[in-house]
């Protein structure tokens, strides 16, 4: 994602320890380095939540961040 000049990506994984899925925002076109902010979803109990690590951050890469997240985070309906 490139937003005023600055490449932004995202890395999605599994977290065993805290039982849920992550998607760490980084800076570059590859994700290296620390995350400037991370989105969890709890497979405990189905809440996402967001940490950000950067003190600055541009609000519409948060916006696209969360709009990600919701993405490739939420479980899809089961088929019945």
């Amino acid at each position: 994602m490139l937003v005023n000049g600055r490449e932004y990506s995202v890395l999605r994984g599994s977290d065993l320890a805290r039982d849920g899925m992550f998607l760490k925002l980084s800076a570059g076109v590859q994700p290296s380095g620390s995350p400037l902010a991370e989105w969890f979803y709890s497979d405990v109990d189905g809440s996402m939540s967001l940490t950000i690590y950067a003190t600055e951050l541009d609000e519409g890469v948060l916006r696209w961040f969360q709009l990600e997240a919701s993405r490739q985070l939420s479980p899809s309906p089961s088929a019945g």
